[in-house]
C-alpha cells in the first residue's frame, strides 16, 4: 500500500491520509498481513493520529517483528502533501506542533509543551534586493552593488551583519550569527584610494 495510493483514495472519502512507513523488503505474507492490520485499524479507529503530539505512528507488526507504522493525517487545504519518506513520524507530530505555536518535543509531556508565537517570514519581512543589487560589480568594473561583504571577524560585533550563500551545516537552527558583514564599499574604495580622510 502507497502513501499515494492512500493519499488518492482516502481524499474522496474523509479527506485525511493513512500513510504507512516502514521497511523496504515485500513479500506476499507482509503485505497480506500488513493490509489487514491497517484495515483494523482504521476500522477501529485505532490509528494514532498527526495532531496526537509526538508519540510517532501505531506499530505494524510481521510475526514479532515492527515492520513500520501507520498515521492518520489530514490533508492541507492547498500546496503539497508531504507526510511520505520520514524515518520517524514523531519527527511529523513535532513539527505539526510547532507550525501550530506549540513546542512539544519527542520524549517531552504534553504538560511540558510550551507555546511558541510562530509566524512566516512574510509577515515580519520582505524579500530583499536582487543580489548583484547588493554586492557586485559591472562588467567594465563600476561599482552595482554598493556593498562589500568581508568574513565577521571572531569577537567583533558587525554593524550590518549579513547572512550569504547558505551554510545547511551552521544553519541548522532558529537563531545564528551573519557570517559576513556589509560594508560600504564607495566609501571603502575612497578610503584605501587616500581619497576620503574622515573629519
Amino acid at each position: 500500500m502507497s502513501c499515494r495510493w492512500a493519499q488518492g483514495w482516502q481524499r474522496e472519502r474523509t479527506g485525511h491520509v493513512r500513510c504507512l512507513e516502514g521497511k523496504t523488503h515485500i513479500h506476499v505474507g507482509w503485505v497480506s498481513s500488513t493490509a489487514a492490520q491497517i484495515h483494523r485499524l482504521i476500522a477501529g479507529k485505532k490509528l494514532r493520529r498527526l495532531e496526537d503530539g509526538p508519540v510517532g505512528g501505531t506499530p505494524l507488526h510481521f510475526g514479532d517483528e515492527v515492520i513500520g507504522q501507520a498515521m492518520d493525517a489530514p490533508l492541507p487545504g492547498s500546496g503539497g502533501w508531504n507526510l511520505s519518506r520520514i524515518a520517524d513520524l514523531a519527527l511529523a507530530q513535532a513539527a505539526y506542533q510547532v507550525a501550530s505555536g506549540i513546542m512539544w518535543l519527542p520524549a517531552m509531556n504534553k504538560s511540558e509543551a510550551i507555546k511558541l508565537p510562530i509566524t512566516t517570514v512574510a509577515t515580519v519581512g520582505q524579500i530583499g534586493p536582487y543580489h548583484a543589487d547588493i554586492y557586485a560589480d559591472t562588467a567594465t568594473g563600476r561599482i552595482r552593488g554598493p556593498f562589500n561583504l568581508p568574513d565577521v571577524k571572531p569577537g567583533s560585533v558587525p554593524t550590518y551583519p549579513v547572512l550569504w550563500s547558505h551554510d545547511a551545516k551552521r544553519e541548522r537552527t532558529l537563531s545564528f550569527e551573519g557570517k559576513k558583514e556589509a560594508r560600504h564599499t564607495l566609501l571603502v574604495r575612497l578610503c584605501v584610494s587616500g581619497d576620503y580622510v574622515p573629519r
